[in-house]
């Protein structure tokens, strides 16, 4: 493995390639030299956190502070004072933070407080080593900032680069914009994206097509409808699903090649990674794992072997390619019965006019949870005649006794469907099923 501290270091990477280009924004282009000259003079000890916009100057920062060996707190633009006072208490008093971690980062776990992963340096220019064996270096590559600094993928691909010596493009400022991104990736000549399926979907509904440049798309953060998949590959992109965590530094496998379904699964385990399935639960052992969480409260989350139980369900193929079946916290359990969301997604997408969907568990006093569905169609919704429809495709347990419409799917701070704020609008809309058991 490279030295930890050279490879993060901009003043190295800037005496190594003084000229070569490292940032790519709106007001232009810095060199390794110049970004490396531009660093802040903030000697602040201890953990250092700001509110992690993806900008140059919140580049720059991360930069000083990855060459002063000073831990990172990213916290998230989107979060409120109240979220921000929340992490930072957390850190304030724990004593596991060290000199040897790059950054705390914080799960988006579904209920309680989020937990601050630990992870190390180390880890990091890892977890960028073993990405790189899967997707390989170019010398003209340009990877494309376009997720939250604050969240591990986008993060990550600021280590990348870095590690590497190759080129940082950031997205313009604002919400995601489809137009706006395709325009800057033909512009500045990017070859690596990272997206989310809600900015892949984004994307392939203008109908344009990938700009020649792209090489790789790496998809991930949840399970993407098979019709966006198809869409945006019949477009031109050329789709790496991937599967990470954040206690692993993102990545734990990718597709070595493009895919075009999601019978393709999201690839093989990068290099150095164990992935084992236990009673159907995905258990991932890594070089990259973090060092523990931040509470010291917390039980340790590695069993004797080193394997961390992911908590998600999953298969490995005969060929070693993993299939996500459904993030734990995702998964329904009515009357006994397990629903997978992502399979009753799919079925409400093969209806005509239905453009978007997600599917929950709501608390039932009889049956534990019962599925409920909100959808984004371009036309009133006839629940009576869909539930048909999706009678010929699902188990009677399986079909939502509650769908509801609305005009867009809502999303949380890093682009992935917010299930909270889903049960939110759905049980303040439902309210008339008066039926006693599941279809």
């Amino acid at each position: 493995m490279a030295d930890v501290d050279r490879a993060l270091s901009i003043r190295d990477a800037a005496r190594e390639h003084p000229g070569r280009v490292f940032l790519v924004d709106d007001a232009g282009a810095l060199t390794f030299a110049q970004a490396a000259a531009a660093l802040p003079d903030d000697p602040t000890p201890g953990p250092r956190s700001l509110v992690a916009s993806p900008s140059r100057e919140t580049v720059l920062a991360m930069l000083d502070a990855f060459e002063r060996r000073v831990p990172l707190v990213p916290l998230h633009p989107r979060w409120t004072e109240a979220e921000r006072a929340r992490a930072l208490s957390q850190v304030a008093a724990s004593s596991k933070l060290e000199a040897s971690h790059l950054a705390v980062l914080f799960t988006s776990g579904t209920s309680g407080t989020p937990k601050g992963a630990l992870l190390s340096r180390r880890a990091f220019v890892r977890a960028a080593e073993a990405s790189a064996e899967r997707l390989g270096w170019r010398d003209e590559d340009r990877w494309l900032l376009a997720m939250p600094l604050a969240h591990v993928g986008g993060l990550s691909v600021l280590v990348r680069v870095l590690v590497a010596r190759r080129a940082l493009v950031i997205a313009p400022p604002g919400a995601f914009d489809p137009h706006t991104t395709i325009d800057t990736i033909t512009k500045q000549s990017v070859t690596l994206v990272s997206l989310v399926p809600t900015q892949l979907a984004q994307l392939a509904l203008t109908g344009r097509p990938a700009p020649p440049s792209v090489r790789a798309v790496l998809l991930g953060g949840a399970a993407c409808p098979p019709r966006i998949l198809a869409r945006a590959a019949s477009l031109g992109w050329r789709l790496h699903t991937t599967y990470g965590l954040t206690e692993m530094c993102a990545q734990v496998s990718t597709s070595r090649a493009p895919v075009r379904s999601p019978h393709d699964g999201v690839g093989e385990p990068l290099e150095g990674i164990d992935v084992e399935i236990r009673e159907g639960r995905i258990h991932v052992r890594s070089p990259s794992r973090m060092d523990g969480w931040l509470d010291a409260s917390l039980p340790d989350p590695f069993d004797a072997e080193g394997f961390y139980d992911t908590g998600d369900l999953g298969e490995i193929d005969p060929h070693g390619r993993l299939f996500v079946h459904v993030r734990r916290d995702d998964l329904i359990v009515t009357g006994g019965e397990n629903v997978y969301p992502a399979e009753v997604e799919q079925a409400l997408l093969r209806i005509d006019g239905i453009e978007a969907a997600c599917v929950v568990g709501l608390p039932d006093d009889t049956w534990g949870q019962r599925v409920a569905a909100i959808v984004v169609s371009s036309a009133p919704i006839d629940e009576p005649a869909m539930i048909e429809r999706l009678r010929g495709d699902l188990s009677a347990f399986k079909i939502p006794r509650t769908i509801e419409r609305v005009d867009a799917l809502p999303t949380n701070a890093v682009g992935k469907i917010d299930r909270a704020k889903v049960r939110a609008i759905l049980a303040s809309l439902e309210g008339r099923s008066d039926e006693t058991e599941p279809r």
